[in-house]
């Protein structure tokens, strides 16, 4: 009987465990994200950044490049589909005024937008 009750335990405190953790991760919200969005500094790839609302990311390089993706947010991620391939890039921070990202595609560094003016 004690192994019973001793297993119970465990067992409501490991749900109690991961009720909390996945409260903590954070989650953001698509509608936010939509429209332009500028680098805050000077780079050759992906300057300014357009999200629509039929789930279309249009990167912009300084080539005169321009990239057509989708794209989707996934709990703290942004999740981009570009060439038959699908990157995930963390969402540091994502508000009206900023998006922060843990690079974006193949740029490996923070990348910090604002709106565009």
């Amino acid at each position: 009987m004690k192994y019973k009750s001793a297993s119970l335990i465990i067992l409501l405190l490991a749900s109690f465990v991961i009720a909390y953790c996945s409260s903590l991760r954070p989650s953001f919200d698509l509608e936010i994200i939509k429209g332009d969005w500028c680098l805050n500094k000077k780079h050759i790839n992906y300057p300014k950044l357009r999200f629509d609302h039929n789930g279309k990311l249009i990167l912009s390089s300084t080539g005169d490049t321009i990239y057509r993706c989708n794209y989707a947010i996934l709990g703290a991620f942004l999740s981009i589909q570009k060439d038959e391939k699908t990157v995930r890039n963390k969402i540091l921070k994502l508000d009206k005024d900023s998006l922060v990202l843990d690079g974006l595609l193949e740029n490996i560094a923070i990348q910090r937008y604002g709106r565009c003016k």
